[in-house]
């Protein structure tokens, strides 16, 4: 297997960030025009919750994995201990996600009623 040309790497990069840049102007306007205004708030609501709970589950891990496996640079077999136990903590933090969605359906879906509704 020949190894990887950094040209290559450079072109097909440049064309992934041109393409996430430029993909958005293209779904949007489809995308507000087919699903209406309510739809579109309620989806930028509930991505705020995930974007708030998603820096909540890396909250400082970059950091610290960076010092710890730097700690250990020479011994590989700590090192991949080391990494493995960080990235099931973060897997354990980002598994609580999805629970977190329930929380502004339960306090703000109508079926489940406004809280402060007295019925």
């Amino acid at each position: 297997m020949s190894s990887p040309s950094v040209k290559k790497n450079f072109l097909m990069s440049t064309a992934y960030q041109v393409l996430i840049i430029i993909l958005p102007f293209i779904t949007t306007p489809y995308f507000s025009r087919v699903l209406g205004a309510g739809p579109i708030g309620i989806y930028s609501y509930t991505q705020s919750y995930q974007t708030y709970f998603s820096m909540f589950a890396a909250l400082g891990t970059m950091s610290y994995g960076t010092r710890e496996i730097a700690r250990f640079r020479d011994d590989v077999t700590k090192r991949s201990v080391l990494f493995w136990e960080i990235e099931l903590m973060y897997g354990c933090m980002d598994r609580l996600d999805p629970v977190q969605y329930q929380i502004p359906d339960l306090l703000y879906c109508p079926e489940h009623g406004h809280p402060g509704d007295h019925v």
